[in-house]
């Protein structure tokens, strides 16, 4: 081995061991998340000018460089719009910079051929985590906060049971082996009770419409009927078992869904709109001029509230026309591929519906709950899209191909979760 492959090694490892800090600190939220994210973009730095090829493989053909395209063009709106508060300006910049790269780190990562340990460890570290961070959680909802565990928001729970959820649910499916699917099905379990816990209608809305849509789009035959009677024994028994926290909060927004907070929001955001004159529809008002202008169309009791718990309305006003075409580009763009690939019935095909579920169930989630420039919604998503966008072009090869390529992630998905995924 050269000095070169050594040195491009050894920081391939330090690179991958900082974006799981990263991910680690990012939930636990001790305040050095960022620290690990600089780290593991000065290695990756140092690789590519190692070995600039290495470029390629974080700028990937194809869809995939529309995600860079667009954060690229919601930077410029960014910058070009003009903002009241440095401040805003550069968070909201720093964070559509950070969903660039982590896009391109993640990219990068995944198509390295190093050692497999990364191939094999890699994923089950980050099970783990989430396993630990599952019994983390249910001993703070059991011992401190109810609500929200150790989180200082219940939804910011609901939205790491949603992710959570994902996980288990993609390494039950790799899993040849029966005690790892029963483990998984034990941890999938409390992430539901945590959820439930945590009395967020909008993940409970998301999760369900996202599997409900999936069960729609590509399970068939006698086990479509069998998904959908799973589903609505799930849902029929969370309201059974837990008729106080789920069956009152459902009745509670369907009695009050007019006056529900959300709705007096959006229409008083609207009528922000309609004030906006046509430069401002096209390229908005810039980086945090939404709470700026809120107070003065916003109802007294709400005043508190700084965005619109809209991701059309939030971006229509600070990036304009621009920024919600950009937006819709992104998201169509990518799930669009990961279906194109999931209807090839590639070996990935179960792992796909899975990611392309909780990527729905996310994107619902935070559109409902959390602004769209912000470090849970953009950052959170640009590893999912990286990851989806691995998996489908590596099973449009394998089309193209005319072989069904060995799964590069992970053991192989098992037999029993690709027979119902069956046309």
């Amino acid at each position: 081995m050269s000095l070169s492959d050594y040195l491009e090694r050894s920081l391939f490892f330090f690179m991958t061991l900082a974006l799981v800090l990263f991910w680690f600190d990012f939930f636990i939220d001790i305040g050095n998340y960022k620290t690990y994210f600089y780290f593991s973009c000065v290695f990756s730095l140092l690789i590519f000018l190692l070995d600039p090829k290495n470029l390629r493989l974080a700028l990937p053909k194809g869809v995939s460089i529309i995600v860079v395209v667009c954060g690229g063009v919601l930077l410029l709106l960014a910058l070009l719009a003009e903002s009241s508060s440095m401040a805003s300006r550069k968070i909201y910049v720093q964070h559509i910079i950070y969903f660039s790269i982590l896009f391109m780190l993640t990219s990068f990562w995944l198509r390295q051929g190093y050692s497999r340990i990364y191939r094999y460890g890699v994923p089950w570290v980050v099970g783990g985590l989430f396993v630990l961070g599952a019994l983390y959680q249910l001993y703070g909802v059991v011992m401190v906060q109810p609500r929200q565990g150790f989180f200082w928001n219940p939804h910011y729970l609901a939205q790491f049971c949603i992710l959570g959820l994902g996980v288990v649910a993609m390494i039950g499916i790799s899993s040849r082996r029966s005690p790892v699917a029963w483990g998984s099905t034990i941890v999938a379990l409390i992430f539901m009770y945590l959820l439930i816990k945590t009395q967020s209608r909008p993940a409970w809305i998301s999760l369900f419409f996202s599997v409900g849509l999936m069960i729609f789009l590509y399970v068939r035959g006698k086990n479509f009927w069998r998904a959908w009677a799973v589903l609505a024994g799930i849902i029929l028994g969370a309201v059974w078992l837990f008729p106080d926290l789920v069956a009152q909060r459902f009745m509670q927004l369907i009695a009050n869904i007019s006056t529900e907070e959300r709705v007096y929001i959006w229409q008083d955001s609207w009528k922000m709109l309609a004030h906006l004159d046509w430069l401002d529809w096209l390229v908005g008002r810039g980086p945090g001029s939404f709470r700026q202008y809120l107070p003065e169309y916003i109802r007294s009791e709400y005043k508190v509230i700084e965005f619109p718990h809209n991701f059309f309305l939030e971006l229509a006003f600070e990036s304009g026309v621009l920024g919600v075409l950009t937006l819709v580009t992104m998201y169509y763009s990518c799930l669009r591929y990961i279906h194109r690939a999931i209807k090839l019935h590639q070996i990935h095909r179960a792992l796909l519906v899975v990611l392309l579920g909780l990527l729905v169930a996310h994107i619902l989630f935070t559109f409902l709950v959390i602004p769209f420039y912000s470090k849970q919604s953009l950052l959170i998503q640009a590893p999912m899209l990286a990851l989806g966008l691995y998996w489908a072009s590596s099973d449009m090869k394998a089309s193209c191909s005319g072989e069904a390529k060995k799964s590069e992630v992970g053991v192989p998905v098992s037999g029993d979760a690709r027979k119902y995924l069956e046309p």
